[in-house]
């Protein structure tokens, strides 16, 4: 079977930069108007999932423990990191988007071939998409994906049989700084059209690192704990 590598077109969608935090850098006082954003922000969701669990508590259940465990937080850190930079701009002039529209990408595997699509990353920025949708125009079993970020992280560490639109999450990948390589093995009779549907989340990559990081891995542990303490852990 013929491999081949192919170059794909850098990834494009809506690009988030922070012109403001460059010529001016934020101070203590400004990092401590976001955690308090956010902490906000996190206890009106807390507010909310007593409620349900109170309603849930009077009308299925006589067992209170019984409904807490079902319960998840309901908080995706890269967008509640969003939310809370959107929130703190004046209203109108916010450089942060609340929404990110999906790209399409479709390119060709050829009958008896392997291809390796590579998605760079544009220079100066951090792809932040935690999942994205791969479909074809035909299916069969025999069909396989693979899905890799920056050469080495493997998002798919079981090959995955194209039988279906399949979602892929990036999980603990969803960080990618160079490109996403997908590898597609079409040993069929029959040329496939594969596109990958995504939404893209660029960030550049000097505010990833001194902002998004430290709220993302603040959230994070945030998230942990409350959700620890809802599961009575």
């Amino acid at each position: 079977m013929q491999m081949r590598r192919n170059p794909g077109s850098p990834l494009v969608g809506t690009q988030v930069r922070a012109p403001s935090l460059r010529a001016r850098p934020p101070d203590s006082a400004s990092a401590q108007v976001l955690l308090s954003y956010l902490i906000d922000l996190q206890a009106a969701t807390i507010q909310q999932m007593e409620r349900i669990i109170e309603l849930g508590q009077m009308f299925l259940t006589s067992d209170p423990g019984a409904i807490k465990t079902v319960f998840a937080i309901p908080l995706d850190p890269v967008m509640t990191a969003l939310t809370a930079l959107t929130e703190m701009g004046p209203s109108g002039e916010s450089d942060f988007p609340s929404t990110f529209p999906d790209t399409a990408l479709t390119w060709t595997v050829g009958a008896g071939l392997t291809v390796i699509h590579v998605i760079p990353i544009p220079e100066g920025f951090v792809e932040l998409a935690q999942e994205c949708l791969i479909a074809s125009d035909f299916y069969d079993s025999t069909i396989t994906v693979d899905v890799f970020v920056d050469d080495t992280l493997t998002v798919t560490p079981l090959t995955i049989a194209l039988t279906r639109a399949t979602p892929i999450t990036f999980g603990a990948n969803y960080v990618k700084r160079s490109q996403i390589v997908i590898t597609i093995v079409n040993p069929t009779a029959t040329d496939a059209i594969i596109t990958l549907q995504i939404e893209p989340r660029l960030i550049e990559t000097s505010l990833y690192d001194s902002l998004f990081r430290p709220l993302i891995d603040y959230v994070n542990r945030s998230l942990y704990a409350l959700s620890s303490t809802q599961r009575g852990g």
